[in-house]
């Protein structure tokens, strides 16, 4: 039986998002996937935090185009396979539209466990939030610069998101989340 208490294991950690720009007002269910995007590029994957997606729900950055929550899934659960750390230095919500598209500038720190190479990456990030179902539908992770988009690209990042839930596996219970949770604390 894991240690980790379940409601820490499933509660969004970062739930004070106060950097907006002026004007910029959003609704508790765009707060609440903010906080989830942060949530899970800081290396804190579980399986409520990928409920939070659609089913069908769409994650695109330059290394992969992940359709469904189990490709999504294997994108963020691979995070603390392959990081010591992943650390938000700042982040700031620029816009929201009436339909619910959030734009948010995010700089993040990755600490890689091979070599402890650092990679310091300033991102644009766009989170679809539907406020009729309540989930993430799309969220794109686009460097500053732009994604290469040719045919051959385009298969290597759908590659890698089918490829990459098989090889960092993906809880199917809660007892397996809080598991693999424990794991990677302990490895981190």
């Amino acid at each position: 039986m894991s240690s980790v208490p379940p409601s820490s294991l499933h509660e969004v950690q970062n739930t004070d998002i106060r950097r907006t720009l002026p004007g910029v007002d959003l609704t508790d269910l765009q707060r609440a996937h903010v906080g989830c995007v942060l949530d899970l590029f800081q290396a804190k994957p579980t399986l409520d935090k990928l409920d939070m997606f659609a089913e069908d729900g769409i994650y695109e950055d330059a290394f992969a185009t992940a359709r469904g929550r189990e490709e999504i899934g294997g994108q963020f659960y691979g995070l603390p396979k392959v990081t010591k750390e992943s650390i938000t230095r700042s982040h700031l919500v620029k816009s929201v539209s009436p339909e619910g598209k959030i734009e948010m500038d995010l700089h993040q720190l990755f600490v890689f466990k091979a070599g402890g190479k650092e990679v310091d990456m300033k991102t644009t990030v766009i989170i679809c939030s539907d406020a009729t179902t309540g989930k993430i539908t799309r969220l794109q992770d686009r460097p500053m610069e732009d994604i290469p988009d040719n045919s051959f690209i385009h298969m290597l990042r759908k590659m890698n998101a089918v490829v990459t839930p098989h090889l960092v596996g993906i809880p199917k219970t809660e007892e397996q989340d809080a598991k693999k949770l424990e794991q990677d604390q302990k490895h981190s």
